[in-house]
């Protein structure tokens, strides 16, 4: 009965015969229909697909600027830590005088407190100083942790151990003045800074 309306509507209240006529009443009721209800067209526009957004490369590597940073600060740790231990062999009994654990821990530390030990022992202290040049070899900020390493040429020349009570010089003949002291060290605590973790000498490593 609906359908009936609509087609005497499109052909102004007066319905007609034959297979045209059939034909454009479909046709009519079809437009009618779509303006009343959403028809689609397969013909019709599309909308583009929302198309992923480009991520930036994560980086590979720390910067040169970060290295470099870094560099700095591991080589100046370094630098304070031989100061602090040369201020603990002037009197090897006194090494908690110094601030010599703001810069050196784990195996270093334990190192240097033994050798100081057995000074002591020996009743000898060091006098004059060294000279000492640095070079950061690696670095590491990638690392759990991050890491470095660094290589020391000390000159103990003019840095002479010395009877406490006689004022001796106790040096002993034909030792290398001059040899090479490679350094670990790692962002290190809960302050998260460098520190001295662990040294090796190579006496037989001139420089």
């Amino acid at each position: 009965m609906h359908q009936q309306r609509i087609a005497y509507a499109v052909n102004g209240g007066s319905e007609r015969s034959g297979r045209g006529g059939r034909a454009a009443l479909a046709a009519a009721a079809v437009g009618l229909l779509c303006g009343l209800t959403a028809c689609s067209s397969s013909s019709g526009p599309t909308k583009a697909a929302p198309t992923a957004k480009s991520r930036a490369p994560a980086s590979a590597s720390p910067s040169a600027s970060a290295e470099d940073k870094a560099k700095g600060q591991v080589a100046d740790v370094v630098r304070r830590m031989r100061e602090e231990e040369t201020k603990a062999h002037t009197d090897p009994g006194k090494v908690t005088d110094t601030e010599l654990t703001h810069y050196a821990t784990d195996k270093a530390l334990a190192s240097i407190n033994n050798q100081l030990f057995q000074y002591e022992q020996l009743g000898l202290v060091f006098r004059g100083s060294p000279k000492s040049s640095f070079t950061v070899t690696a670095v590491n900020l990638k690392g759990d942790p991050d890491s470095a390493t660094v290589e020391e040429c000390l000159d103990t020349t003019g840095w002479k151990p010395v009877n406490k009570s006689t004022g001796k010089d106790v040096s002993t003949k034909g030792q290398p003045r001059r040899y090479v002291m490679t350094y670990r060290v790692e962002v290190f605590g809960k302050k998260a800074q460098w520190m001295v973790t662990d040294l090796s000498r190579d006496k037989g490593r001139s420089c």
